[in-house]
């Protein structure tokens, strides 16, 4: 095995571990929500977390909320190792129980997994005086599960993530049920560190795109983020504001970036297809530099 092959296991491995490390971090499990700003509040807002999630990763986001809205705020542990079925029922049991009629309105902030589930249980139920929903979508995030379920055995896989791995490896991420609310779209445009390690198989996905029309149908608005997934958590002050006022007005402002400039940081597009002559679908070239 010549050098730059082995430095690229070593990579590979590493990378892994520190996956593997952080998934299981975010098994750790955290208690249902629900934090009353005031009596008699109006509104509430769900965040239902990403697959990868941990519990101080969430209570930054959740936070976030609490201090800079009135809604009441509401954290579901909605996380299951045994497959999207039992996510949904588990999003199902929730929403009975949390009394969700008493709001006039309620609003939804989705990360990556949290959005998947929200659709399942949309083609199948609904959601109490449902306002407006904002999902974070990461075009490279999101093949990131098929990338990993490509690289290891499968009893490695369900050992460590369970059967979810494998459902959101084979989700179709384009379709949402029209659910009666307006939903906003918010689009990372950085790779998260474990992207880097397994870009080779994630660019040779089909339908990768950062067009929003090729991400998802229904979307009322959308706005790219100079952020990778893990930022989301961390820098939500970056673009909470444009949630709060999505929610409120259902557009992300005059402030929100609507244009792909073509690049994303550590990959570079070099070539624009035909049919699109801005980086931006499925037919676009990249590589690594």
């Amino acid at each position: 095995m010549d050098s730059e092959r082995f430095l690229k296991t070593f990579e590979l491995i590493f990378s892994t571990l520190i996956f593997l490390f952080l998934s299981c971090a975010s098994s750790e499990k955290h208690k249902n929500v629900l934090s009353v700003r005031e009596p008699g509040a109006e509104e509430a807002l769900i965040i239902l977390g990403g697959f990868t999630a941990t519990p101080n990763e969430l209570e930054k986001a959740t936070d976030y909320f609490k201090q800079n809205s009135s809604y009441d705020v509401l954290t579901p542990d909605f996380k299951s190792k045994d497959g999207f079925n039992a996510c949904v029922k588990n999003l199902k049991q929730f929403i009975s129980t949390a009394k969700l009629g008493r709001y006039k309105k309620v609003h939804l902030f989705c990360y990556i997994l949290g959005g998947m589930i929200l659709r399942e249980f949309l083609k199948q139920d609904s959601i109490p005086n449902l306002g407006r929903i904002v999902l974070d979508r990461g075009p490279l995030q999101e093949r990131l599960a098929l990338a990993v379920e490509e690289s290891y055995p499968d009893f490695l896989l369900d050992r460590i993530w369970g059967k979810t791995l494998f459902d959101i490896a084979t989700f179709d991420f384009s379709y949402f049920p029209d659910c009666g609310g307006d939903i906003g779209l918010l689009i990372e445009t950085r790779p998260a560190k474990v992207i880097r390690f397994h870009i080779e198989q994630i660019l040779n996905q089909d339908s990768l795109s950062f067009a929003p029309d090729d991400i998802m149908n229904g979307y009322a608005d959308y706005a790219y983020l100079p952020l990778d997934h893990d930022q989301t958590y961390y820098e939500i002050s970056e673009f909470g504001p444009m949630v709060l006022k999505f929610f409120k007005t259902g557009s992300f402002g005059n402030e929100a970036n609507r244009v792909f400039s073509g690049k994303v940081e550590g990959i570079r597009i070099y070539h624009s297809c035909v049919s699109c002559g801005t980086g931006t679908c499925s037919g676009c070239l990249f590589f690594i530099p």
